[in-house]
């Protein structure tokens, strides 16, 4: 019998089972970048999109090779031209011009990094709006599990939605593409391209996929295989 793949929104998942990535040692590669401490991603959001902070949901960013240890960090957010890097400074941006951001190994067991963007360490810094918790991206002189992040490769991700299940979910958000979790409307123009992509996936899996949508205000979209 066909695996049926059913992709549920939801407000919060934990992503289980998917190991850390080794750098690009050239060119250019698909990775997401995980907090260690809040284990949540890198992302832009909040103002416009534009602002560096973690979510839940995976948020694909671009790394490219510049020298060892160093590397631009490209999102998916463009503010013109090229203007659509992690940016450089104390206030964290993800449309500005390509910064070099110098990535250091300070858990050779886990391969944690600390991301230098040459003001500081990129760090997760909570705050309240709204009454909600938040953590927005700054740099600072912080070398905690706050400034440590996990690197993971779109591939290793898409690799672990073949042994996801309710109790081992996998967050796939990251199939949709440009959206941000304070902005849902945002969210309802990648639907057709999220569905193609993963139906051209699951065809090749041999699974059935199911999209089933819910208005939430926080979208997080889970893959649980049903047998």
């Amino acid at each position: 019998m066909k695996r049926k793949l059913f992709l549920l929104l939801c407000a919060l998942l934990t992503m289980i089972g998917v190991q850390a990535a080794d750098l690009p040692a050239s060119g250019s590669g698909e990775y997401f970048i995980k907090n260690v401490e809040t284990g949540t991603f890198l992302k832009g959001d909040m103002y416009w999109g534009t602002k560096a902070c973690v979510w839940d949901d995976p948020y694909l960013l671009t790394l490219t090779y510049v020298s060892e240890g160093v590397y631009t960090i490209k999102s998916q957010q463009n503010n013109g031209g090229q203007k659509q890097y992690i940016s450089s400074g104390d206030d964290v941006y993800v449309d500005a011009l390509a910064a070099n951001m110098t990535f250091t190994e300070v858990d050779g067991e886990n391969h944690y990094f600390t991301i230098n963007n040459g003001t500081g360490n990129l760090t997760a810094v909570s705050q309240t709006e709204d009454g909600v918790q938040l953590y927005k991206v700054m740099a600072t002189s912080e070398t905690s599990t706050l400034a440590q992040w996990e690197v993971i490769s779109k591939n290793e991700l898409i690799a672990a939605l073949d042994v996801a299940s309710a109790s081992n979910p996998v967050v796939a958000t990251f199939f949709i593409g440009t959206k941000q979790t304070s902005t849902f409307p945002r969210l309802l123009p990648v639907f057709p391209t999220a569905s193609t992509e993963l139906s051209a996936m699951a065809t090749t899996a041999g699974i059935t996929v199911e999209i089933i949508t819910t208005r939430l205000p926080l979208q997080v979209m889970q893959a649980v295989p049903r047998f």
